[in-house]
């Protein structure tokens, strides 16, 4: 499924679409956000804080289509945030 269709399923109401979005970008945004704080357990944190905040958020998506760039920035402010916080 496309994550334009797998996004619009969630507004619908059926949180289980959300999971398709986790399991499709878990790893690459694992892999990015590892990159950038280079500690495995903080890069975990910030992954599973981006997907909160992304879940939490994405009623507020316009363009479905653009998911992933729109959950990458979230992660890369998170990581922001959490050099800010150090």
């Amino acid at each position: 499924m496309e994550d334009q269709d797998l996004v619009a399923t969630f507004i619908k109401g059926e949180d289980e679409a959300f999971e398709g979005l986790m399991a499709k970008y878990q790893r690459p945004l694992f892999y990015l956000v590892r990159a950038m704080v280079r500690d495995t357990e903080e890069a975990k944190d910030i992954t599973q804080d981006a997907f909160i905040k992304a879940f939490n958020n994405l009623h507020r998506l316009k363009k479905r289509d653009q998911f992933k760039s729109w959950l990458f920035k979230i992660a890369v402010n998170q990581v922001r945030d959490h050099f800010r916080s150090k």
